[in-house]
């Protein structure tokens, strides 16, 4: 399940205060979905107050959450995929705005409850996207046979938080597995439990024999940029420049995010 952030990870978890009931609710004896609309925003909660995923209804290629348009940054990493791959699909978002930055690239996503995508088709405009390939099962089980991938974003939580197969090595065996020369490997990471969070930022950079690249979002989520082979890292100038014009057609202040990025990781990028 894909959890999904944009003031702060900390203000996502906790409860929130929606002033109307659910416009719509859901359960299958081991999942419940509740759907709340406020203006022209949309959420998605596992029957609780916590919102998992969100839609702007006026514009829905835009990420709503902070850390969704920071995962944005690995298509200045890695410019012009072919094939994306979504290890957690939510409601949609990084969907929504993949596609519309990338019109032609095959975008396969994965999601572990059929009734989380249901909603995420009828509820947050994922019908839409018909030409998006979505896989109703484990993460673990599908990487086992998934063709290889050129941008992999790996965003695995469910009701009770982190999804515990990323903690086995077998997990990252596969997902290392299926990265395509030259491909990108990009990990949201947040826990309640601050030891469980230092060993996923552990295992992914014992794991990865390039340097991995991070962007911590205020409120707790830290992404990792880890990249299969060694990269051709960018400059700062045309980086920035490339954030300014990419986050102009969704709306978002993607380059005040990759100005952050950069001086996070600037004793690796260069100037």
């Amino acid at each position: 399940m894909s959890g999904e952030m944009y003031h702060d990870r900390e203000r996502e978890h906790r409860p929130a205060n929606h002033s109307h009931p659910p416009i719509f609710s859901a359960t299958d004896g081991k999942d419940t979905v509740c759907v709340y609309q406020e203006g022209n925003r949309r959420t998605l909660t596992l029957g609780s107050n916590v919102a998992q995923s969100a839609l702007d209804l006026s514009l829905p290629a835009r990420p709503v959450y902070r850390y969704t348009q920071g995962i944005l940054i690995s298509l200045l990493l890695r410019p012009a995929p072919e094939r994306i791959t979504l290890l957690g699909l939510g409601g949609g978002s990084l969907a929504h705005s993949f596609r519309a930055l990338l019109p032609r690239c095959r975008i396969q996503a994965v999601e572990r409850s059929a009734l989380v995508f249901n909603v995420a088709r009828d509820w947050f405009g994922l019908a839409q996207l018909d030409d998006l390939d979505v896989h109703l099962g484990e993460a673990a089980g599908f990487l086992k046979f998934a063709a290889p991938t050129d941008l992999l974003i790996c965003d695995l939580y469910d009701p009770r938080g982190m999804d515990g197969a990323q903690e086995s090595e077998t997990f990252f065996d596969d997902l290392i597995a299926r990265l395509a020369p030259g491909a990108l490997a990009v990990f949201n990471i947040w826990s309640h439990n601050y030891r469980q969070e230092q060993q996923m930022l552990e295992r992914v950079r014992n794991r990865f024999e390039t340097p991995v690249l991070t962007l911590r979002i205020e409120g707790g989520n830290c992404l990792n940029f880890a990249f299969r082979d060694p990269p051709t890292l960018p400059r700062r100038k045309p980086f920035l420049e490339s954030a300014l014009l990419m986050g102009k057609p969704l709306n978002i202040p993607l380059h005040r995010l990759a100005r952050t990025f950069w001086g996070q990781n600037s004793h690796i990028l260069r100037q």
